[in-house]
């Protein structure tokens, strides 16, 4: 139809000026954007140009300027329809690229999410995707990339790294979902280029139960499972951490090394199971008694030390004395729990070793246990 108001107009345009440029853009302008078959553009021109043909021979008397006009409109319709055949060919491998990317994207077995970079509007969302965070594939165009994100300044930080590498792999943070439960996520991103916009494309595996059994390898590294309080060795490394940040802001503490008394007679009078339960007793009242600051951690067997953070000596002896009534109050009836204790109070600059500051108090505590009567 273009075609044929082209070839009419330029006929006219023959007969009153002589030149034959509206033909000439109206083939081109079909060809660039009606990018149909190259069998049936190919039909249209000929039948097309085969009427132009037709037109000009009788309206253009001068034989070199019809033979001009004729070799350089055949020229421009040849032109047309390699231009035509580029055309369709590009239209038809990126057609080719959309659709394999939308079945590839939907049956890929892991959860997928396309957005756009600058306002993270969600323009995909594979099926795994959709169960995953409990979202309605409906409800995409009223939500926002930055929802699922615990912090948001994480995701600037992810989307600054993109723009600058143009990919990220196995990101682990945690993310939410529509029920407003929190997953942990492995993410896989790179920045794409989706319909002629930069979006983001990301990959989602759900760790969330490997970081379960991870903080559960933790734990029993560093809990003690009898007293359920640290053990030794993270109580030293949490202790030596203390004592850094304790030189650097020039703050002091109290150290107290504690020694739970007739823990051998208990075991041997009433049984091991008897044992481990005035161990537990006794770090239970103790727990009670502390600070959100302070730190509790079994020493070893019958040992124990409690670090009072920010504390002076005489207050931690008063609160010591409060945890001795305590102790006492739950004995049971067939022993008195009792405990030695030897404080050290550390101050900065002191330029003493953590080694030596628990030598000090377990000497102290050994002067208190020498003096103590134990009666079961």
């Amino acid at each position: 139809m273009y075609l044929l108001l082209g070839v009419a107009s330029s006929l006219n345009s023959q007969n009153l000026s002589g030149n034959i440029d509206a033909y000439i853009t109206i083939v081109i302008g079909v060809a660039v954007l009606f990018q149909v078959q190259p069998m049936t553009l190919t039909a249209i021109l000929l039948f097309s140009h085969s009427l132009f043909y037709i037109g000009l021979y009788y309206t253009v008397q001068d034989l070199p300027s019809l033979v001009t006009k004729q070799i350089n409109s055949t020229a421009t319709v040849i032109v047309a329809l390699i231009i035509g055949i580029i055309f369709y060919t590009n239209k038809k491998r990126d057609y080719f690229h959309q659709e394999n990317f939308a079945k590839l994207f939907e049956i890929n077995p892991y959860p997928l999410i396309l957005s756009k970079i600058e306002d993270g509007e969600l323009l995909k969302m594979n099926h795994r995707a959709s169960k995953f965070y409990g979202i309605n594939k409906k409800d995409l165009k009223q939500m926002r990339a930055k929802e699922f994100y615990k912090n948001q300044q994480q995701r600037q930080a992810i989307i600054e790294e993109l723009k600058k590498t143009g990919f990220i792999k196995n990101q682990v943070i945690e993310q939410k979902t529509a029920n407003g439960n929190y997953r942990w996520v492995q993410l896989n991103y790179e920045l794409i280029d989706y319909k002629g916009e930069e979006c983001i494309l990301a990959g989602v595996t759900d760790v969330t139960d490997l970081k379960e059994m991870e903080a559960e390898l933790v734990q029993h590294a560093s809990i003690d499972p009898l007293t359920g309080i640290q053990n030794r060795r993270s109580g030293i490394q949490l202790l030596k951490m203390l004592l850094m940040e304790s030189e650097r802001i020039k703050d002091t503490f109290v150290l107290c090394f504690i020694d739970v008394n007739n823990l051998k007679i208990v075991n041997d009078r009433f049984g091991h199971a008897e044992g481990d339960r005035l161990l537990k007793t006794v770090c239970h009242v103790i727990k009670e008694s502390l600070e959100d600051d302070d730190l509790f951690f079994r020493y070893g067997g019958d040992e124990f030390i409690i670090v009072f953070k920010g504390a002076e000596l005489d207050d931690v002896k008063k609160r010591w004395s409060i945890i001795v009534k305590q102790l006492a109050e739950t004995s049971p009836t067939l022993y008195e729990i009792s405990v030695s204790h030897g404080l050290f109070q550390y101050e900065p600059n002191s330029a003493i070793t953590l080694e030596n500051m628990i030598k000090k108090a377990d000497e102290s505590m050994y002067k208190e246990k020498r003096l103590i009567k134990n009666l079961i």
